[in-house]
């Protein structure tokens, strides 16, 4: 054991020094016992096909076995499959459990939809942990969080029906040893599995349904999640809501029908008039780029508006950021 915990604090210290990673989600060590699973090398794993074929694909023992819905049940049952218990009842209870899953078909389809909803919670928290993790990170986790008192109350039934022999199951393991296992998994589950109230309400109170992928374009927090924010994303609201009107006061203005009010990244927002409408360019129009169709311009007030949008936008991205890194450390 000890040669263990060196071994894992070298990987740990390379980890940290050498190339500098974030370890903040290494919180704990845990030592597989050699004596708890039938050990597999590769060449073992390989001749017997267990997770990949040599012949056909699709036709490992993984490849046949395999109906998990979530990404981290397959992995789950992959290291089951390279480490085969060698302690006879933990198997049984594993089976056991899968008998009394296909007795209660109800069951079994009602715990396989709430799971449909379950992301990816590992890879999700791992690179929020690794500071490499975005809004969509968050939204998993919410998303997740949301369908475990769901996914509590099915077990809650299967024990119940258990317990209370509804469940005419025959039994996986001896009858000696059913009565004080039959239950035993199924709560080991319910007792693992953790609701976090607290954190599913912040994260819903927090981030929006469908947030971003890129964490600086803003659009990752809910209105009313953040005073500040909403002020900045009214002001931004305002000044949109009188360019859209200034298209048809300049079109009725200037007599020219064709104009347009349009944005770009690059050059902000501009007043576009085409070539045989120049002439009626009216003087107080200051000419920002030149075109093969036309010219480009801006007036006064259009630019202190646009200053005044793009300000907004810009401090409500900022604030966002630093929104979603503390939201995200709060997280973890």
């Amino acid at each position: 054991m000890s040669q263990a915990v060196a071994a894992a604090g070298a990987i740990v210290h390379y980890l940290k020094y050498q190339l500098r990673r974030k370890i903040d989600h290494l919180s704990s060590l845990r030592c597989d016992a050699p004596e708890e699973y039938v050990l597999l090398d590769a060449a073992t794993q390989t001749n017997l096909d267990l997770v990949e074929s040599r012949r056909a694909r699709g036709t490992s023992l993984l490849a046949v076995l395999d109906r998990s819905i979530t990404p981290m049940g397959g992995r789950k049952l992959r290291s089951w499959i390279l480490q085969p218990l060698r302690n006879l009842p933990d198997l049984q209870q594993r089976q056991q459990m899968i008998a009394d899953l296909l007795q209660e078909p109800d069951l079994l389809a009602a715990i396989r939809t709430e799971l449909k909803s379950i992301r990816d919670i590992e890879r999700a928290a791992g690179r929020l942990s690794q500071a490499s993790g975005n809004a969509r990170d968050l939204g998993a986790l919410k998303t997740s969080l949301e369908q475990i008192p769901k996914l509590k109350g099915q077990l809650a039934k299967l024990i119940e029906r258990i317990e209370f022999g509804t469940n005419s199951a025959e039994a996986a393991v001896p009858a000696a040893n059913q009565s004080a296992q039959a239950t035993r998994l199924p709560l080991q589950l319910q007792n693992q599995i953790h609701e976090m109230p607290a954190l599913a309400e912040k994260l819903a109170r927090a981030v929006v349904d469908d947030p971003p992928l890129a964490l600086k374009e803003g659009g990752i927090f809910r209105d009313g999640y953040d005073a500040d924010l909403d002020a900045f994303r009214q002001a931004s609201r305002e000044g949109k809501n009188w360019i859209s009107h200034l298209q048809e006061r300049e079109i009725a203005a200037t007599g020219i029908k064709s104009l347009k009010v349009r944005y770009n990244s690059v050059f902000g927002y501009f007043i576009e008039i085409t070539k045989s409408n120049l002439p009626n360019v009216p003087a107080h129009y200051t000419r920002k780029q030149t075109t093969v169709g036309g010219e480009r311009y801006i007036t006064p007030e259009l630019k202190e508006i646009e200053a005044k949008i793009l300000g907004a936008d810009e401090r409500a991205q900022n604030l966002e950021y630093q929104l979603f890194q503390k939201l995200r450390d709060e997280t973890l």
